[in-house]
């Protein structure tokens, strides 16, 4: 083994140990949590709320269901913002999942893009992550013109 070589190994076993391996990972939850989404949509059933929550922070999951058991009063009842796709996304709406890519990421926090086509037009999710029990978790959705855990809140608003 020469100089380089073993260089190469340290640094490989290092950017193992901070976490830069477990990036990929981050990606990976975030695609699987639209794929199930779009399967069930696919389907024309809706996500069960045990996978719908499956990926989410415990924060995230704490707020969606103390939102959904205390709407806000005034608010028309019906979604107004599809959690994984944004506004103005009803059942039946044609989506489709065109990529998803690391944005940023560090030993507890990532950033995920996800690029979809919404009724024809392209649009872009952020969705970032923390780290829960040594697996990455959903923590927000972020939208063009929005994020769910401001819509969470919207809802809970008296």
């Amino acid at each position: 083994m020469n100089r380089r070589e073993l260089l190469l190994g340290v640094a490989g076993a290092v950017a193992a140990g901070t976490g830069a391996s477990a990036s990929p990972d981050a990606v990976a939850v975030v695609r699987a949590a639209y794929e199930a989404s779009l399967q069930a949509d696919r389907r024309k059933v809706p996500l069960s709320e045990e996978s719908f929550l499956a990926p989410l922070s415990l924060p995230l999951r704490t707020l969606w269901r103390v939102a959904r058991g205390h709407p806000a009063p005034g608010m028309p009842a019906g979604p107004k913002v599809h959690a994984l796709y944004g506004t103005a996304v009803l059942p039946g709406h044609a989506v489709t999942l065109a990529h998803v890519t690391l944005e940023s990421a560090g030993a507890s926090r990532a950033t995920v893009a996800v690029a979809l086509t919404v009724r024809g037009a392209p649009r872009l999710v952020r969705v970032d992550l923390v780290r829960e029990d040594d697996a990455w978790r959903i923590a927000n959705f972020r939208y063009p013109n929005d994020d769910y855990v401001a819509f969470l809140e919207r809802m809970m608003a008296r």
